[in-house]
């Protein structure tokens, strides 16, 4: 990992996330990926020797635990995954509320700024998908610094055009 990440310092890249990343994955099936080898402790070890190569360190977290582990290994900024982001053709039977993501954001932040007090905390995820969604959990949660994007900006819109453009009214009126 370590010729790895100063290879892509080289090529120019400033910085690195664990993404994909396990912390999504819960249950039996995480089990498994731990015990063979190829769990969430690698992504934190490679947070780590990134932040070891001066590289800027993006953290998925989705627990207190994992936001200190990192925070601990050198993440700069950590995001609190709320889970599946939710989208007009598909909510997560799964996801978390918006209202109980404010705890859960706030949990993640307080723990990683346990550790490192100039910490960047976002949130992502879930519910957490339009601006009025990512400023509800904002302005209730204290030392969160901002949203991560992600699927909020590329796939919900394609998904979005896609629907509105199958949808059309044009279609619609077609006849053989």
């Amino acid at each position: 990992m370590s010729v790895y990440l100063a290879e892509l310092k080289k090529l120019g890249f400033v910085g690195v996330q664990n993404s994909p990343t396990v912390v999504v994955i819960d249950g039996h099936f995480r089990q498994h990926l731990e015990e063979t080898g190829m769990g969430y402790h690698w992504e934190v070890e490679m947070i780590q020797i990134a932040h070891w190569h001066g590289l800027i360190t993006i953290a998925y977290v989705f627990s207190s635990y994992d936001a200190i582990q990192m925070a601990k290994d050198g993440a700069d900024i950590v995001v609190a995954h709320a889970g599946l982001t939710n989208s007009v053709s598909m909510e997560a039977k799964t996801s978390r509320s918006l209202e109980d993501c404010v705890g859960f954001v706030q949990r993640i932040c307080d723990a990683a700024c346990s550790v490192n007090p100039k910490i960047l905390v976002l949130c992502h995820g879930g519910p957490i998908v339009r601006p009025s969604d990512a400023q509800y959990v904002l302005s209730r949660t204290k030392g969160v610094h901002g949203f991560f994007g992600e699927s909020s900006m590329e796939r919900l819109p394609v998904e979005m055009a896609i629907q509105e453009n199958a949808n059309a009214a044009e279609f619609k009126r077609l006849r053989e």
